[in-house]
């Protein structure tokens, strides 16, 4: 698979500036799945979103992650590096299913799948980028608010006793086991790295956003384009089209002038 030319990065740019989170996340996507329609992007689970996403960096930056967290028990700030490679879940090491709670997992968002626990008997399909874009428009809604938006549009149907619930009724202890079983069945879709503070020896789990991690670089990026682009024809008139087919290196030395 093919990185992305320098004037894909501008269109990229283009697209994602001003977007909202998830918008941003489906146009990233889009240049990681060329090939895709619109309808099956939004169709991928979160979890093929973060992966696609995810290799698509790799191919533009490389494998290594420079990242930063704070440790939540005395606040030292921490810098490390991992292996942009590793932080998918292994699919081997990924146990299959819950026995008597799930059905086999599948690559496919709207395949339905069943829980069946205490007397309660819940089909519900996987979060998608598309799910996460719609909850995202209700504005001004609580964060436990958007969770049952987004319950509500992958539960298809829930039941005890012979009578149908609605998915905002749901027990906690269900939509509890619920939640646990999407993430078993699309591992990578919540996506964390474990820590551990040097100085207090505080450990815990660091969530990794990797549509937003990117998009942070890939701006970088684009911009620094773009002001090579306005210097370049600031000072010998060439056009954009002309100054993006230079090499990086041929454009920092006509910047620089490193001849001299």
């Amino acid at each position: 698979m093919r990185s992305l030319t320098v004037e894909e990065v501008l269109q990229v740019w283009e697209r994602g500036e001003g977007q909202s989170a998830a918008a941003r996340a489906l146009t990233l996507l889009a240049f990681a799945r060329p090939e895709a329609s619109r309808n099956a992007l939004a169709s991928a689970t979160v979890g093929e979103r973060e992966a696609a996403v995810l290799d698509l960096r790799i191919r533009i930056f490389g494998r290594e992650l420079q990242l930063m967290d704070a440790c939540p028990a005395c606040g030292i700030a921490i810098e490390f590096a991992v292996d942009a490679a590793s932080v998918l879940p292994d699919p081997a090491q990924v146990a299959p299913q819950a026995p008597s709670e799930a059905g086999p997992p599948t690559p496919s968002a709207a395949a339905p799948q069943v829980l069946e626990l205490d007397g309660w008997r819940v089909v519900f399909r996987l979060p998608t980028a598309g799910d996460l874009l719609a909850v995202e428009k209700v504005a001004g809604l609580p964060l436990s608010a958007v969770r049952q938006q987004l319950l509500d549009r992958c539960v298809l149907q829930a039941e005890t006793d012979g009578a149908s619930v609605a998915a905002t009724a749901l027990p906690d202890a269900i939509q509890e086991r619920l939640a646990a079983t999407m993430e078993m069945l699309d591992p990578a879709a919540d996506i964390t790295i474990d820590l551990a503070c040097s100085e207090c020896r505080h450990a815990w789990r660091m969530p990794l956003d990797v549509p937003g991690l990117f998009w942070i670089e890939l701006r970088s990026l684009a911009r620094r384009l773009l002001s090579d682009v306005h210097e370049l024809a600031s000072r010998y008139g060439w056009s954009e089209s002309e100054i993006l087919g230079l090499s990086a290196r041929r454009r920092r030395a006509y910047i620089e002038r490193v001849w001299e």
